[in-house]
């Protein structure tokens, strides 16, 4: 229409119902609706309210031959409705974010991480539980590998673009209970790219300069833990400079 009305919604699909109103399905859970033909559109709503899902994009929109409204669309949202009902909906969106790794401590046992985002299951990735860090949010911490000590569900290690690697002993709790994430190595010079474990104490870690070192002092090291991050030893006998390689996986 003239003037535009849709802001950045961006309309996917457009039906026509029954009545003749128009329907067009949109992102942000938003659903445009017409009743003269397209001259004039209002914005109604295209997912249950008041749910951790209901912004989301619903780029699939349909009406059944028996009259209902079905939308699928963001992260396998879906819902439905009739003509002047409440959207209704059974989908359950566990846990949001950007994840760069997952590992499995064993068959049931898993993490996913990335940028500020934890994700735990228990039962083999059936199901997910949010475990994101709001401190890392806040303090633009972004972790950037994980890893388990072999065959034990319950510890893990987290390295972090802040040069600070942490650890949780409680890993595998069950919700609504909150793994703990103590830091065991801390050098804010350093961006720490990944970590690894051999045996139940050792724990190395590799990574770069950070951005307050100046260019020309810039290096590569590797962290190494011998006794499960109580104290740590940093190998810097590496190029410095520029051309320097960086170390991004250990």
């Amino acid at each position: 229409p003239n003037p535009q009305v849709l802001l950045a919604s961006n309309p996917y699909q457009i039906r026509r119902a029954a009545s003749g109103k128009l329907y067009a399905a949109a992102n942000f859970g938003r659903m445009w609706t017409s009743v003269d033909t397209g001259r004039n559109w209002i914005q109604e709503i295209s997912l249950p309210q008041g749910q951790n899902y209901s912004s989301l994009a619903t780029w699939a929109f349909d009406i059944s031959p028996s009259g209902k409204f079905l939308t699928m669309g963001q992260n396998g949202v879906l819902a439905d409705s009739t003509a002047g009902s409440p959207w209704k909906s059974n989908y359950s969106m566990q846990v949001t974010g950007g994840y760069g790794k997952i590992e499995f401590a064993d068959c049931n046992n898993a993490i996913a991480s990335g940028g500020s985002s934890i994700a735990v299951t228990n039962d083999g990735g059936k199901n997910w539980f949010d475990r994101t860090r709001s401190d890392f949010t806040s303090l633009n911490i972004s972790i950037n590998s994980h890893t388990y000590v072999p065959n034990d569900p319950t510890k893990a290690y987290f390295a972090t673009s802040v040069g600070t690697i942490y650890k949780s002993t409680n890993m595998n709790v069950i919700p609504p209970a909150v793994p703990t994430l103590d830091p065991v190595f801390a050098n804010a010079n350093e961006q720490i790219f990944d970590v690894a474990t051999a045996g139940v104490d050792s724990v190395w870690g590799c990574g770069y300069s950070g951005f307050s070192v100046a260019a020309a002092s810039r290096s590569p090291k590797i962290f190494r833990s011998v006794n499960g991050g109580l104290t740590w030893t940093t190998l810097a006998t590496f190029p410095v400079g520029t051309t320097s390689q960086q170390f991004t996986q250990i």
